[in-house]
């Protein structure tokens, strides 16, 4: 299990390298592609990770609730879906 985790993690982080170095640029790969990825996190990992892309998008007036938010809708719909 904890093989899972960090393969996980692992690939997150790969992801959040691949990102913009702009927020606006970043909005999609984040909410397709690395909020998929986040739907099982506990809520430290998110916090976590939300830091981590702020600081590589470079979105210093962009709040901490607004990014979760954001990762949440599609963790959200994935979670329910059928």
């Amino acid at each position: 299990m904890t093989e899972n985790i960090q393969s996980n993690t692992t690939n997150i982080d790969d992801l959040i390298d691949l990102l913009p170095d702009q927020f606006p640029a970043a909005q999609e790969m984040i909410k397709y592609e690395i909020a998929p990825h986040l739907v099982d996190c506990s809520a430290g990992i998110r916090d976590h990770y939300i830091k981590v892309i702020k600081k590589r998008t470079n979105a210093a007036s962009i709040t901490r609730s607004s990014i979760y938010h954001m990762i949440r809708v599609p963790c959200d719909m994935l979670r329910f879906a059928p």
